[in-house]
């Protein structure tokens, strides 16, 4: 049987390495798309619990301290804690002396309440940063943020003996 002049092709190294190389570059793209789209998918799954706020960055003073707060991934989901990272900055005492864990309540636009479970303190010093933690249900097992929850408030009263009270407000944009 004579040969054709494609199998001639195919016969020249410099032409077999070209094909080999046009293969393993298209089962390439293959699994790189195929992997796109599963992550694509897990994205979008994130995006059901995750929450559109107006922003997550808030500032304020209160007894001479300034204050940095940020929500840190802000979610609907029950299964973790709703965490703020709090930047402090003061030039008078020290910031062991502001117990952010006893002085917070969150609460929801429903009314809902719950105060905070754990403040993990910046410690001495007059600038640190901190970690203030929240349930993400109260006491009867409902969560404070679900697909209704139009805002979220941080309450902060009798602060370091500062009877001033304080309301910050998270907008949620669904």
């Amino acid at each position: 049987m004579k040969r054709t002049g494609g199998a001639r092709l195919i016969q020249n190294p410099r032409w077999r390495n070209g094909v080999v190389v046009a293969i393993v570059a298209a089962m390439a793209a293959l699994l790189l798309l195929s992997g796109c789209s599963s992550e694509t998918a897990t994205s979008q799954q994130k995006d059901d619990q995750t929450l559109s706020l107006t922003t997550r960055l808030k500032k304020y003073e209160l007894g001479g301290v300034e204050y940095t707060v940020t929500w840190k991934d802000p979610t609907r989901s029950t299964a973790v804690p709703i965490k703020f990272t709090v930047k402090m900055d003061t030039h008078s005492g020290s910031l062991s002396d502001y117990d952010l864990g006893k002085a917070s309540t969150l609460a929801n636009d429903s009314g809902q309440q719950i105060k905070a479970i754990q403040w993990d303190s910046p410690g001495d010093g007059h600038h640190g940063t901190g970690a203030l933690y929240f349930p993400a249900t109260d006491s009867t097992g409902k969560p404070l943020i679900n697909a209704d929850t139009k805002y979220v408030e941080w309450v902060i009263s009798d602060l370091a003996g500062v009877a001033e009270k304080k309301t910050i407000r998270w907008e949620i944009t669904q």
